[in-house]
């Protein structure tokens, strides 16, 4: 008994005393559609939901064509950031005791804020505002901090201001506090305790103006969004704050959007990882002396069906500004290509259709410019290839390069790709569908591989 005593303590001791720079974490990556009832209240339909994702799409893209750039450089402030059109959300921990909020998960930005109490420009809450001043851990950031950047400071306390691309703003002061994270499967715990990481640098929002989160009307107080999450590669971005326990890397699986099976996980730490036949291709951190803001890789093209399009490869390309380029994006549902390659992949996917008996529907349906009224039901679609630098070519199958909806008389399927002005290209999480990503931003480098059906944990 004495032995088998010795060896539970130490096993214990083991788990309580394992050194954080260890652990891995997860977050539930949470769809919109499940907890967004002002934009997606549960008595619409499935096209009607398809149609709210893909105009929340064309809003994210606004961003790129009202901002000429995607860049930073020490001597400009810091530039425009998409409008808050985001369509996933994570539960965040923050403070002592925890205050529990959903904030919106963004890969285009770097900023975390949460609406605080006190604030005297305040958006519509469902629930409380974080109550920093009644948190054992909160700690104001002082101007002289390297993450008080731009130094915008009052009374010594650090400021910081955000504008967004479509006029909604977000102001108040930095502060330092603890944020708590449910621990990931590959831990070793004794218990459900939540992994806490002290000192996190992030936004106390005291100010808002025009804040919707890309709902284009008036909130209400049905609203439950709280903040923003921003996993950028800038300095104040959470991957780069916790850098000995992320590694500088996470990944993400997401299923189909819509699919209530479907499993969307974020994770950090040793579970950041991929397996199996992956694909890897280079992250783009810079242009010239400018470093960008958003994850880039290098497009070398797109084929259709296994067959190469005649698109000029410098469409993808990031200009010397910091504009164009080619995205990797979780804010937007839809795919958006620059419209001569768009008009390109449209009007080979029509030639597809076409040598099928098919003619598209004069109708836009989804929101989207191509689809097909009443298919037959054996209807075979084309798979979509983008081909990135390195050989890495990343293949969409045909159920996540299409979207459907409808039945009988009323089926529909579009092609799941926006065309829009000359500001860049983004893939969108429809095609992104299905797939494990890994961002390994220390190593500027991104690997993908398909996973069977739906994400798992």
């Amino acid at each position: 008994m004495a032995s088998s005593f010795s060896f539970l303590t130490l096993f214990v001791l083991f788990c309580v005393y394992i050194p954080i720079g260890t652990m891995s974490f997860s977050m539930k990556l949470i769809p919109r559609v499940n907890f967004d009832s002002i934009l997606f209240p549960k008595n619409i339909s499935l096209e009607e939901k398809h149609n709210r994702l893909v105009q929340l799409s064309k809003i994210h893209a606004l961003k790129y064509q009202m901002n000429n750039t995607n860049a930073i450089s020490p001597q400009t402030f810091q530039p425009l950031v998409p409008t808050i059109s985001n369509i996933y959300a994570v539960e965040m921990r923050i403070g002592t005791p925890p205050f529990t909020t959903l904030l919106m998960f963004d890969t285009g930005s770097s900023d975390t804020w949460v609406q605080c109490l006190g604030c005297t420009k305040c958006f519509p809450l469902k629930g409380e505002n974080f109550k920093y001043q009644a948190s054992n851990t909160f700690k104001e950031v002082p101007c002289e901090h390297p993450l008080c950047d731009p130094k915008k400071c009052s009374d010594g306390k650090c400021e910081y201001a955000i504008t967004y691309a479509d006029g909604a703003k977000s102001k108040g002061i930095l502060l330092f506090e603890t944020f708590n994270f449910p621990p990931g499967p590959s831990n070793i715990v004794i218990d459900k305790r939540f992994l806490s990481f002290k000192g996190v640098v992030f936004g106390c929002g005291l100010q808002s103006e025009k804040m919707t989160f890309g709902v284009g009307v008036p909130m209400t107080d049905n609203n439950v969004i709280g903040g923003m999450f921003g996993l950028g590669p800038e300095p104040r971005s959470f991957l780069k704050q916790l850098k000995a326990e992320t590694n500088m890397r996470f990944s993400y699986c997401l299923g189909q959007f819509l699919d209530p099976q479907s499993h969307n996980y974020l994770h950090f730490g040793p579970d950041a990882k991929i397996s199996g036949d992956f694909k890897t291709t280079s992250l783009v951190p810079t242009i010239g002396s400018l470093t960008l803001i958003h994850y880039h890789v290098v497009c070398k093209g797109i084929s259709l069906d296994g067959n190469k399009l005649p698109i000029d490869p410098k469409l993808f390309e990031v200009k010397s500004d910091g504009s164009g380029g080619f995205i990797l994006d979780t804010g937007a549902y839809a795919t958006i290509l620059v419209q001569s390659a768009y008009q390109v992949l449209k009007q080979r996917v029509m030639a597809y259709f076409q040598q099928k008996g098919l003619s598209p529907s004069t109708e836009k349906k989804l929101s989207l410019d191509l689809c097909y009224l009443n298919p037959p039901p054996n209807i075979v679609k084309p798979t979509i290839t983008y081909h990135f630098d390195g050989g890495a070519d990343f293949v969409v199958a045909p159920e996540s390069g299409f979207l459907s909806a409808g039945d009988g008389r009323n089926k529909v399927f579009c092609l799941a790709v926006l065309g829009h002005n000359d500001f860049g290209n983004i893939l969108g999480v429809i095609n992104q569908a299905d797939h494990t990503f890994l961002f390994d931003v220390g190593k500027n480098q991104v690997s993908f591989t398909p996973k069977a059906k739906t994400c798992s944990k």
